[in-house]
C-alpha cells in the first residue's frame, strides 16, 4: 500500500538536556487524518509528549511511499541531516519527494 512518508520538525527539542529529540519521521495512507492526530495528541507518543508540554511542529518534508522508506529513513538515523528547517534537507534519491510549496495542498486536499 502506498502513501505517504513525512518528517516532523518539533519548534523545539521535546526533552532538553536529557534526549535532544526534535523529529519525528511517519508513515500515513491518510496524511490529513494521521497529521491531525498528531496535532490532537493521538498519534505517536512522541507527538502526544510534545502536545503535553506546548511544544508545535510542522510538516518538514514530505515523500510518496510506503512503510518501506518510512523504515529505511527511520534506519538512517539522521532527521536532522533530512529536516530542510535546520539548514540541512540533504537528498534521498531513492523517493518521490513533494515539493516543499505543495506541502500544504497535500494535507487539505486529503
Amino acid at each position: 500500500m502506498s502513501g505517504f512518508v513525512y518528517l516532523l520538525h518539533f519548534e523545539k527539542p521535546i526533552a532538553p538536556g536529557r534526549h535532544t529529540c526534535q523529529h519525528y519521521i511517519g508513515y500515513a495512507a491518510d496524511l490529513a487524518a494521521r497529521i491531525q492526530a498528531h496535532e490532537t495528541g493521538h498519534g505517536a507518543r512522541i507527538t502526544q509528549v510534545a502536545r503535553e508540554r506546548g511544544i508545535r511542529f510542522q510538516v518538514a518534508r514530505l515523500w510518496h511511499g510506503d512503510r518501506g522508506l518510512e523504515r529505511r529513513l527511520k534506519d538512517r538515523k539522521e532527521a536532522p541531516q533530512l529536516c530542510p528547517i535546520c539548514g540541512r534537507g540533504c537528498a534521498v534519491g531513492y523517493a518521490e519527494e513533494i515539493p516543499a510549496e505543495a506541502i500544504k495542498d497535500y494535507l487539505l486536499a486529503f
